[in-house]
């Protein structure tokens, strides 16, 4: 191994030259289909005619050749130097599945005849989770650190935040310390992986950093580009490669919900290059999608959208995920982006209305319970929600335990202790146990003018409501704050016994008078905000419950403005599996009562339980 490691430092090829035995000319991609005949129309054709005067394949215009060589060097990188650190791969050499192959041999075997400099520049891999993405490009990452004939290469892994950035990196630091030969060139850091001789790294950089300057990139990783709010980061370091020779841009993602973001403009990009309506020769696409005819249920979708599959994505994990997909409709649109690569733009239904329904047992109220309290504030001219939610003893030893998906909140004494980041996507779920059940009562405010106008349009009964108690009209075209600082401080907070308890507030739309005022009138005001990391564990508590018929509510027996929102929210959910609630895309609809309470259910959880402990059970109230 010490001379493999010789040649490793010069960046030169370790095994001997290869060349296609004597009238096979064997293919510049290797064995079998030719890539876009293998998988139709996940890449571009690369047509190539063998060349017998230089002994190569060259493009049929001749403005590219094929170096067999620097090909066979990236790809035999990889099992000789690399070895895998997690799962049942653990300690073996790092052989390269067909796609990445593929990819590899094309990154680093094209080159332009003009100057022998390599002919892509930019790589777009679209592929579904648990394929390989990230280990190939930690292990890509390193070689062009290290072998890619590039004093002072500067390589960078990317990512909307620090935390998902180190993925690839963090897997590259382990491939560097499990090799002996690579371990004795480098020096390994927490965020960067340092080679002396060649004045070489391998960095971490997010778009948290402020700034961006005095880096000169020969290779950009940029993992999860669905997950980039905009193109400022990654356009700033592509001026900054001007001076390298031959700088590469691999951009990985899989399907995500926007569809006006970099993520989706670049994979309309990449189908266009595929397609050939957009002529770009230094642009790599591979594109693996479930379009909208093919059935996510089928194993032909599966096997069609992950080139992995029968390997690292198996039939038996597909199925399971595939089963509880159909029984919960958050985690269809999961399966659908995460397993099979299908863009779901829309947000999704949350709450079945029959399991809304199923809880429809009348609320009740006593003196002396734990309550907490959310205030879902209208943007002036809408409506505006106070709910109430109210914990109630269970006989002991009664409880409820739920996995919170993607959470790394604890509650502890009252206090969360938030994450900086969300958690990894296959960080382990947070087991919480409710022992106690809750009723919900929420209250309602509209303008006056607008509620009239708002109902003609909407043909929604605000009127109705209104005459029932349920929403109180305000006078005029405004939300009048001094109202429902008056109801609330007057009317609710001696209802619910509500002195010196907690009430989460959305800091967007609250205003200083009415936080003071509501602060004055005895509510302790916390800062709710509406994003996955404030709202996904009294989300998915609140859905547990109402699935559990564990929260009695009222509501469904007589129309009523909190079961209307209960059928119109939807929900977003992120890569660690957090959800928070969002109005659907018909504006008419409104939300606003679910989300003032799921904002009590935070308080609530991170109310300490009384003295002695009890058993309790959830009920909403409306």
């Amino acid at each position: 191994m010490a001379s493999s490691a010789a040649a490793a430092r010069r960046g030169r090829q370790t095994a001997p030259k290869r060349r296609p035995p004597s009238g096979t000319h064997v293919p510049w991609w290797g064995k079998g289909r030719p890539p876009h005949k293998r998988w139709p129309g996940a890449t571009i054709e690369l047509p190539a005619t063998w060349s017998r005067a230089r002994s190569r394949w060259e493009s049929p215009e001749g403005r590219y050749y094929f170096d067999l060589e620097a090909a066979d060097k990236a790809c035999d990188f990889f099992p000789t130097f690399l070895t895998h650190h997690i799962g049942e791969y653990s300690g073996q050499a790092f052989e390269l599945l067909d796609w990445q192959r593929f990819l590899t041999r094309a990154i680093f075997g094209w080159m332009r005849r003009s100057d022998g400099l390599r002919r892509f520049r930019k790589v777009f891999v679209f592929i579904p989770k648990g394929n390989g993405k990230s280990p190939w490009a930690s292990g890509t990452g390193v070689f062009m650190t290290l072998c890619d004939n590039e004093e002072g290469s500067e390589v960078y892994a990317l990512a909307a935040d620090k935390l998902q950035a180190k993925v690839v990196h963090k897997t590259a630091r382990f491939m560097v310390e499990q090799s002996a030969d690579l371990a004795e060139r480098c020096q390994v850091l927490t965020d960067a992986i340092y080679c002396p001789e060649s004045k070489s790294s391998f960095q971490v950089l997010s778009a948290e950093a402020k700034t961006k300057s005095g880096v000169r990139p020969h290779g950009i990783i940029m993992d999860e580009l669905q997950e980039q709010p905009n193109r400022d980061l990654l356009e700033t370091l592509e001026q900054s490669m001007g001076k390298r020779r031959q700088p590469l841009i691999m951009m990985l993602a899989h399907a995500g919900e926007d569809d006006e973001g970099i993520c989706y403009e670049e994979f309309t990009f990449a189908k266009g290059v595929i397609s050939g309506t957009i002529a770009e020769e230094t642009y790599l696409p591979l594109v693996f999608e479930a379009e909208l005819e093919d059935d996510w249920r089928s194993p032909a979708t599966w096997k069609k959208t992950n080139p992995a599959y029968g390997t690292l994505v198996r039939q038996d994990d597909m199925e399971r995920q595939s089963r509880a997909a159909e029984q919960e409709p958050r985690k269809l649109s999961a399966f659908l982006r995460y397993r099979i690569n299908r863009w779901t733009n829309d947000a999704i239904a949350w709450i079945p209305i029959e399991d809304w329904d199923a809880c429809d047992t009348p609320p009740s109220f006593e003196t002396g319970l734990l309550a907490a309290a959310g205030l879902d504030m209208a943007q002036r001219i809408d409506l505006a929600a106070f709910a109430v939610m109210v914990r109630h003893p269970l006989p002991d030893g009664k409880a409820l335990s739920l996995e919170i998906s993607g959470q790394a909140d604890v509650v502890e004494d009252g206090e969360p202790a938030v994450a900086p980041a969300a958690p990894a996507a296959d960080a382990a779920p947070l087991k919480l146990s409710l022992n106690f059940a809750v009723s919900l009562f929420a209250h309602f405010w509209m303008p006056e003018d607008t509620m009239r106008k708002r109902e003609k349009e909407d043909r929604v009964p605000y009127g109705l409501w209104a005459a029932k108690g349920l929403v109180t009209p305000t006078p005029g075209v405004m939300i009048r704050e001094d109202r429902i600082l008056a109801d609330i401080r007057d009317r609710l907070v001696p209802r619910f016994e509500l002195k010196a308890r907690r009430c989460g507030y959305d800091p967007a739309f609250v205003s200083t008078s009415l936080l003071n005022g509501l602060a004055d009138a005895g509510l302790q005001m916390v800062e709710t905000k509406q994003n996955y990391q404030m709202m996904n564990m009294p989300c998915q508590a609140l859905f547990g419950l109402i699935k559990a018929k564990w929260l009695r509510h009222g509501t469904s027996k007589l129309s009523h403005p909190l079961r209307w929102c209960a059928e119109n929210v939807a929900i977003r959910q992120d890569d660690a599996g957090r959800i928070r609630p969002v109005k659907p895309r018909n504006q008419r609809k409104r939300i606003d009562g679910i989300v003032a309470g799921a904002m009590a259910m935070d308080q609530l959880l991170r109310e300490p339980p009384p003295q002695p402990p009890q058993s309790y059970h959830v009920d909403w109230i409306g």
